[in-house]
């Protein structure tokens, strides 16, 4: 019968008395019931400075702090559970009783030196840092890829892009090669897997993805950030250096949400971002079998889409007509190139000559892809005032000299001074490359009749629950509606008549009464 009034105590220690000749002391767990004592060793041997007798836990300047500490939960972990099974068997535990049940084969088949670190953490750590290293080289190539696109000279684009595409073939065989040692490895069903597991098998997938040019390396940077503030929320939270998937409970989205908005200064939509992707990466964990259930599945990512204030057609006339020299003339007529086409700033600065084309009404056209649909081609008839812009520049060294239609600044100098641009005109929106997609949208397409199906299609949404986000219903759009709503229920002097009274006198009118 099951004696519940034993209770276990377990002391984890440093024992001093059996220091060696270098200062080092082994860790040790007491085992305490009723009185009596015994004691275990767990196999390692620290500098006390290294030691932190409050938390009873190795501190994290010890190289190997993340596997003595995993040992010392396993070792209590093994303990409790073999303590409970004893009670079940026996009116009276001993501690001899529960220490007998380590046998010294599983102590020294379990043990490992400061040296040698316990396998499955070792491992975990090897395929962390091999992941990182091709992460790294796949960003550096993209890179070389965006400097490519600045250049002019045929034979030179020809060659580099040749060199390129040879170093991404080599980088993706490494990849493969790479995530085929990591499965045989992590394909072990005995082996328990870990958060970091989860998302380096995310991160690596991505990765071969962004070298077959199916997804775009700036969403991987999004993943890296989600990676680096996981093993930082874990580490605060935990003082661990990762997390078994069998541990992950619920309570850690909201502890990570908790942990991103106050202590990493993260906004709302941020955070939930962030969320996501772990979420993302658990899913990857049940597809592969590593877990039965995402325990973070019912945690709700929802956005809250940020209040923009439309832009009126009053501000705009104002950017145009606004007597401006030098680099906010060029930034100016960038951003107004954005407002007329629904063009995002990368796709307006990777416009060519040759992407102005014949479209099916014989006006002119600009063909473009589209960098967050992965390269769709996309064609979009040109206003007169975005003619009237590139044949502005169509004689400007810059866009002479790399074949581009506008002369388009980096991204930071076009942002910081396109918002300068805005408080000298004193407009009451602030201006950044973004704004004037939502300008597009709304005060350009809808507030002017166009459908949102064909205002999706323009910005290159694939979703139309997308296209929602950006279409806001300005003050004008409503005025135009609530008079057109007048002229249909009232009459003249104010009398409402309602449509159906109005179609009676219509149709008495034209059968000539």
């Amino acid at each position: 019968m099951m004696n519940t009034n034993q209770k276990l105590s377990l002391l984890i220690f440093l024992n001093r008395k059996k220091s060696s000749a270098d200062g080092k002391a082994p860790v040790y767990c007491r085992i305490t019931i009723a009185g009596l004592k015994e004691e275990l060793s767990l196999g390692y041997k620290i500098v006390p400075d290294h030691w932190n007798v409050k938390h009873k836990r190795v501190s994290p300047q010890h190289k190997n702090a993340a596997a003595i500490n995993l040992k010392i939960k396993q070792t209590k972990t093994s303990l409790e559970h073999e303590f409970l099974k004893l009670q079940a068997l026996h009116d009276r535990v001993t501690p001899a009783m529960l220490k007998a049940k380590i046998t010294p084969e599983k102590v020294k088949s379990q043990q490992a030196t400061d040296a040698n670190l316990p396998s499955p953490v070792q491992q975990n750590m090897d395929i962390s840092t091999k992941v990182d290293n091709l992460i790294r080289e796949c960003l550096e190539l993209d890179k070389e890829e965006r400097k490519i696109k600045k250049l002019i000279h045929p034979a030179v684009i020809e060659e580099r892009n040749f060199l390129l595409a040879e170093q991404k073939k080599k980088l993706l065989e490494r990849a493969e090669k790479a995530h085929l040692e990591i499965n045989t490895i992590l394909d072990n069903k005995e082996r328990t897997k870990s958060l970091l597991n989860a998302l380096d098998e995310q991160l690596i997938l991505f990765v071969k993805n962004v070298l077959k040019a199916n997804r775009a390396a700036t969403t991987l940077r999004k993943w890296i950030f989600t990676k680096k503030k996981i093993c930082s929320f874990v580490w605060f939270r935990y003082q661990k250096a990762d997390l078994w998937l069998p541990d992950i409970q619920l309570s850690l989205a909201t502890h990570f949400y908790d942990y991103l908005t106050t202590h990493d200064d993260c906004g709302h939509n941020n955070a939930v971002k962030h969320i996501k992707n772990t979420k993302q990466a658990l899913e990857l964990s049940v597809t592969n079998g590593w877990i039965i259930k995402n325990p973070i599945e019912k945690f709700r990512c929802t956005y809250i889409d940020p209040e923009i204030e439309p832009a009126s057609e009053w501000e705009i006339i104002t950017l145009i007509n606004a007597e401006l020299s030098g680099a906010e003339d060029i930034v100016r007529d960038g951003f107004l190139m954005e407002c007329f086409t629904g063009y995002a700033y990368e796709e307006l600065n990777s416009l060519r000559r040759s992407d102005i084309v014949i479209g099916i009404d014989g006006e002119k056209w600009l063909r473009t892809g589209r960098k967050k649909t992965n390269g769709t081609i996309e064609t979009v008839p040109l206003l007169p005032i975005a003619l009237q812009i590139l044949d502005k520049y169509k004689d400007h060294p810059a866009c002479l000299y790399r074949d581009k239609l506008l002369p388009v600044y980096s991204n930071q100098y076009y942002n910081k001074h396109i918002k300068a641009v805005g408080r000298k005109l004193s407009l009451n929106i602030e201006l950044h490359p973004h704004r004037a997609r939502h300008i597009f949208a709304t005060t350009i397409a809808l507030d002017n009749g166009m459908p949102l199906p064909v205002v999706g299609k323009i910005l290159g949404h694939k979703s139309i629950r997308t296209t929602e986000r950006y279409a806001k219903v300005s003050r004008l759009n409503i005025s135009r509606n609530m008079r057109r709503i007048k002229r249909l229920l009232f009459d003249e002097e104010g009398k409402f008549v309602g449509t159906v009274w109005k179609d009676d006198l219509q149709e008495a009118f034209r059968g000539g009464l």
